[in-house]
Formats: structure tokens, sequence, C-alpha cells
């Protein structure tokens, strides 16, 4: 009998905790938000160093590095479509720290390569730094002067924004900028366009800083989250912001033209593509608050491009479903007619489940960048593709992202010209 005691006495300990559990995690009674942020933190950490294990049991790339490499959708690499000739280069970035220029045969033009801790030896701006393989340029473009502009992020990287950095045709560092940048960046004369982002009381912190273009100092700097309080689209923002709550990731400048034709905003403001808000924003750049605001017409925009056609491009990751599927689209939205336009889709085959960009070549074409599957491809006007390339970069089973990429006109690289260098 006392044995029978002591087990009802320890059975109703362990109810009374479990039910305890349930109603924690249900209603979310204290402790409900140190816990999650526990198990938060713990599924990080298993992340980061998830690779140590997958090394030693020799798994997959995309196990191995998560966010970084994924599964393959389709074999073969380099270029695997080639309709017609082109006469311009494309620049892209994928799992590593450096960046190629190819012709559209898939030859390398040129190569730069600046490892992050060659750029920032002692990383003094990173809280929790991540060994060289898990780092990358999340983007790269040409800069003036025969010069190259790229930034880093680190997988599970605290913060994930690595800093930017200029180089020039050698890969030789003409300034690294110790700065928290991420995502995406603009070069508009001198000045430099950089998301950079903050830890501040549990939650990452968005703003737009500006950046001489020819030292790498730092000039201004635009919190985001103000800019969005002080408007009157300030209920766009949770009632208790955590984690990264905005994930700001596109950047597009305003120009005269643009601003005059389209009546949209004035010249230098900036377009803000928040991924976490599922907002396209117009931030102005003298009151420092966002003046309009595109809302819900996507889920994942990334890459907000100015067409001449008043019209704002962007990338939609997962916003197309077919057969309960998702699947990544081309959207734009027109500011004379205000509706939205689908500009490209091909559910079953086109998915970059994050990243993903789009550039509008001088034919009328598109170069898209389905990051998640390491594919560039262009399309002509009626959506058919003429031109496919996979990065070199893959396995059998696994491919490595690629960030992004971008087309160039030949006679525009003077550092390509023999007689110009």
């Amino acid at each position: 009998m006392e044995n029978v005691v002591r087990f009802l006495f320890v059975f109703s300990i362990c109810t009374f905790c479990f039910l305890l559990g349930i109603a924690v995690g249900v209603y979310r009674l204290p402790p409900f938000r140190v816990l999650q942020d526990a198990k938060q933190a713990a599924e990080s950490m298993m992340e980061k160093y998830s690779f140590l294990f997958a090394k030693h049991f020799e798994e997959k790339m995309h196990d191995k590095y998560p966010n970084l490499w994924f599964a393959a959708s389709e074999p073969g690499s380099g270029v695997i479509e080639k309709q017609q000739e082109s006469a311009d280069l494309i620049l892209y970035s994928d799992c590593s720290s450096d960046a190629s220029l190819i012709d559209r045969s898939g030859n390398v033009i040129r190569r730069w390569r600046l490892p992050f801790y060659e750029a920032y030896p002692k990383a003094a701006h990173i809280l929790d730094p991540v060994p060289e393989d898990q780092i990358y340029w999340s983007k790269a473009r040409v800069g003036p002067k025969d010069s190259l502009i790229a930034m880093y992020a680190g997988i599970n990287q605290s913060p994930y924004g690595g800093g930017i950095v200029k180089v020039d045709q050698d890969s030789a560092i003409i300034w690294a900028a110790a700065i928290n940048a991420h995502h995406d960046f603009k070069l508009n004369g001198n000045s430099l366009f950089v998301l950079t982002h903050a830890y501040e009381g549990g939650r990452i912190e968005d703003y737009l800083t500006v950046l001489d273009a020819s030292t790498g100092d730092v000039r201004r700097s635009i919190s985001l989250r103000e800019a969005i309080m002080n408007s009157p689209y300030a209920s766009l923002l949770p009632r208790e912001p955590k984690g990264d709550y905005l994930h700001t990731n596109s950047i597009e400048v305003v120009d005269r033209e643009w601003a005059t034709r389209c009546n949209v905003g004035n010249e230098g403001d900036i377009v803000l593509s928040h991924n976490n808000l599922s907002a396209v924003t117009l931030l102005d750049m003298k009151t420092e608050e966002v003046k309009w605001a595109l809302l819900g017409v996507s889920e994942g925009a990334h890459d907000p491009d100015l067409l001449e056609s008043c019209r704002i491009a962007f990338f939609d990751n997962n916003g197309g479903r077919s057969n309960g599927a998702a699947h990544s689209r081309l959207l734009a939205y027109d500011f004379k007619e205000h509706r939205i336009e689908l500009l490209y889709s091909d559910p079953g085959n086109f998915h970059s489940v994050n990243r993903g960009s789009q550039q509008r070549l001088k034919n009328g074409h598109w170069l898209i960048t389905e990051s998640t599957q390491g594919t560039i491809f262009e399309i002509d006007n009626n959506g058919t593709v003429v031109w496919k390339f996979i990065t070199p970069r893959r396995t059998e089973t696994s491919v490595c992202v690629v960030n992004y990429a971008h087309a160039y006109l030949r006679a525009n690289l003077p550092f390509l010209n023999a007689k110009a260098r």
C-alpha cells in the first residue's frame, strides 16, 4: 500500500506538470517567453554546429550547410540552355567569398575573391563569428573605376550581416567597412546605400546606412523602425517586436526621371522591401518617414525594380499556388492602373524558397536568379527560357545557392579592355 501511495503521488506530480506545460504553451503563461527564447537559441545553436556532425558522417551538402546548399532539382551545371547569342556578361556570387564574371558560354572571364578573415582579421563587429566555410558574398556589384563592391554574410552568425568591402580588379582591398551590412546595397553617385542591422532589446533592428563610396566612411544612418513608426503606416509594426521582425532585404533608389514621370515620391527617395511585413515601402530621405506602402501582395518579396512604364517589379518567393504547393513568381505593381500584374510564373519548375532577383535587360528580356536552385536563366517576352546556367559548385544531390546575378555589357567594363587597363 505504501508503494502504491508513492506511485500515485509521483504520477499526480507528473500529470500536474504535464498539464501545466500544456497550459503554458497554449495560453502563453509565464515563463512561456523565456522557454520560447531558450528553445530558439538551442535550435540555432544546433543548426550552427550541425555541420561538424554532418562532416563526420559524410552527409549531403544541403544537410551540412542549411540555407547555403539545397537539394538539387535537376542535373547538370554550367550553360545547359542557349538559344541565342548575347553580348552581355553575367556577374554572380554563390556560397563562397568570391564572385565570377562569365560570358554566355559559361567561361569565367574574371573572378574576385577575398576571404572574410583577410578583410576583417579581428572581426570585432561580429558578436558570434563562424568558420570561414560558412561565410559567403551575399551580393557583389561592379563599382566605379574598375572596382568591385561585395557584401558578406554568415550561416547562423550573429549578427548575420558580415560587412561590406570594396576591392580593385585584382581583389586587393580599397576599404573594408566593419558594419553589419546585409542583403542589399545600391550605389548612387558617390553615395552607397546599405542595409545594416543591430541587436537591441532582444530584437534585430534594421537601418538604412549611407556610406561614402570612395572611403567606406559612414555618413548617415536611419532607423527603419522609427521611419515606419513615425508615419501613417505605424500599424504595420507588431505590438511587441521580437527577433527579425522587419527583415528588410532590398533597396532601390528613385531617380528624377521616374519620380517626375510616375508622380511617385521624389528624387533620392528609397524603395524598400520588408520580407516579414509582406510590404514594399517608400522612404522619404528628407523627413526620414515612410510615405507609401504596398501591402499583402507577396509571400517573400525581394528586389524591387522601378520600370520605365511606371511599374515596380519584384520577386515573389512563395506567393504562387498550384495543387497546394508554393512556387515563385515575378510580379509588378502598376502605379497608373493600381493593379498587380503577373510577369512570369512556371508552377512546378520555378521556385526559390528564399533570396531571388530579376533584372530587365536592354532587349526587353528578363534575367532571373532562381537562388535556391543555383540557377540563373533568361526569358524572352513570351516567357520562353532562352539561356540557362547552373552553378558548377554542386554535387550529384546538392546545389550551392546563387545569391545574386547581374548582367553587364562588355563595353561598360573598361578593365576588360587591354588598352584601357
